[in-house]
C-alpha cells in the first residue's frame, strides 16, 4: 500500500459459510513535507525552515553545487527547484522561472590624457562588462549630473573647455542606475597676459616659446621670439606663446609709435579727431618742404601729399575708410606722427 495521505485500512475475514465478522483496523501515516517556494526578486526560498536543502537546475534536473541553504539567489536566470528533507521524508518543490538582472560592472577608467592643452581632447575608455544593461552613460559635474554622451562601446572622446570631472555608468534594460565610475581632465594654462610700456609690448609668461604677430593680415613677423617686442611701426599686434606643451595667443595690443623732432619745442596739431572729411595740421612754425604721408593700421600709405610752405594745411580724407590711421609729418624740422581716427 501506497497511500498518498494519511489513511485507515480495515481488515476481515469472509467468504465460505463463515459470515463476515468484525474488523480490525490499521492506521498508515503518512509524513509530508512543504515544498512550496517564495520568490522574491531573484532569490528562491523555501518556506519549510529547519529542513535539509538541495537546489537544483531544472534544465538537466543537476545538483547546483554549494547551493545547500534554505535561500538561493541564482547568478544567471533559469529554472530552479529544491529537495528538501525533513522528518526522515524528502520532496522536491516544483519548478521556478527566475530572471537574474545582471548589474554592470566597471573593472578601471583609462584615459589617454589626463591633462589637455586648451581645444584638445582626450578618450575615456571603459574597461568593464554592460552585462544586462543597454549602453554606458556619460555625464560631467556628478553622477546623473549633465549628460555628455552614450554608447556600447565604453568609448568617449571629450574635449572640456575647463577642467572637468566626468561620470559613467551602465544604465537601461532592467538595471536600477546605480553608482559611477570617474575621471578627471585638467585643461593645461598658457598665460598670454601682456604688458604695454610706451611702444614695447612684453609678454608675462617667462621661460617659454614666443612668436609675435601682426595682427592685421594675422601674419607671424620674422625673427621677433623674444619675450619682449618693440615694433618700429604703429599697428596692432600679439604673440604666440607655448608654454607646458601647449599653445595660445595673446589679444591683439595696439600700438602707436609717436616720435617728435622738433627745434621749437612745439607739438604739431591735428583737428578735428575723430575725423569724416577734412582734417586741419597745424605747424608750430612755417615750414618748408613738407611731406604728408597718412598710412593705416599696417603701416601701408594711403594718402600722401607735398606742400612747398605752409603753417596750416588743410587735406580731405573723404576717401579713406572708417579706422585708425597715422598722419606722418615730416620737414626739414619737424618729424612727428600722430594717431588719427576716421569715421
Amino acid at each position: 500500500m501506497s497511500p498518498a495521505t494519511t489513511t485507515t485500512y480495515y481488515v476481515r475475514s469472509e467468504g465460505g459459510c463463515t459470515l463476515p465478522g468484525v474488523c480490525t483496523s490499521v492506521n498508515v501515516i503518512v509524513k509530508t513535507v512543504n515544498s512550496s517556494v517564495t520568490l522574491s526578486g531573484s532569490t528562491l526560498t523555501a518556506d519549510l525552515a529547519g529542513a535539509t536543502y538541495q537546489w537544483i537546475n531544472c534544465t538537466g534536473n543537476a545538483d547546483i553545487s554549494g547551493a545547500i541553504s534554505q535561500s538561493f539567489a541564482p547568478a544567471e536566470s533559469g529554472s530552479y527547484s529544491v529537495r528538501i528533507t525533513s522528518n526522515g521524508c524528502t520532496a522536491v518543490s516544483s519548478c521556478t522561472s527566475v530572471t537574474v538582472c545582471k548589474t554592470p560592472v566597471v573593472s578601471s577608467l583609462v584615459v589617454s590624457a589626463s591633462e589637455i592643452c586648451s581645444g584638445g581632447s582626450s578618450t575615456i575608455t571603459v574597461n568593464g562588462d554592460l552585462r544586462d544593461a543597454t549602453a554606458w552613460h556619460l555625464y560631467s559635474g556628478s553622477c546623473d549630473g549633465t549628460p555628455v554622451s552614450s554608447n556600447t562601446t565604453g568609448v568617449f572622446v571629450v574635449s572640456p573647455a575647463a577642467n572637468t570631472t566626468y561620470y559613467v555608468r551602465g544604465e537601461g534594460g532592467c538595471i536600477v542606475a546605480g553608482t559611477c565610475s570617474s575621471a578627471g581632465i585638467t585643461i593645461k594654462a598658457v598665460n598670454t597676459a601682456t604688458t604695454l610700456v610706451g611702444s614695447t609690448i612684453t609678454a608675462t609668461a617667462t621661460g617659454t616659446t614666443y612668436q609675435w604677430i601682426n595682427c592685421t593680415g594675422n601674419t607671424n613677423i620674422a625673427g621677433e621670439t623674444s619675450r619682449t617686442f618693440a615694433p618700429q611701426q604703429s599697428g596692432s599686434y600679439s604673440v604666440r606663446i607655448t608654454e607646458n606643451g601647449c599653445t595660445a595667443i595673446s589679444s591683439c595690443v595696439d600700438v602707436v609709435i609717436v616720435g617728435i623732432e622738433d627745434s621749437y619745442g612745439d607739438k604739431i596739431t591735428v583737428y578735428p579727431n575723430p575725423i569724416s572729411t577734412d582734417i586741419t595740421i597745424e605747424l608750430p612754425v612755417p615750414s618748408k618742404n613738407i611731406l604728408v604721408d597718412i598710412t593705416d593700421a599696417t603701416g601701408k600709405s594711403v594718402l600722401r601729399k607735398t606742400y612747398k610752405a605752409a603753417k596750416t594745411i588743410e587735406m580731405d580724407v573723404r576717401s579713406l575708410s572708417p579706422g585708425i590711421y597715422f598722419i606722418n609729418v615730416n620737414t626739414s624740422d619737424i618729424r612727428s606722427t600722430i594717431k588719427v581716427i576716421v569715421k
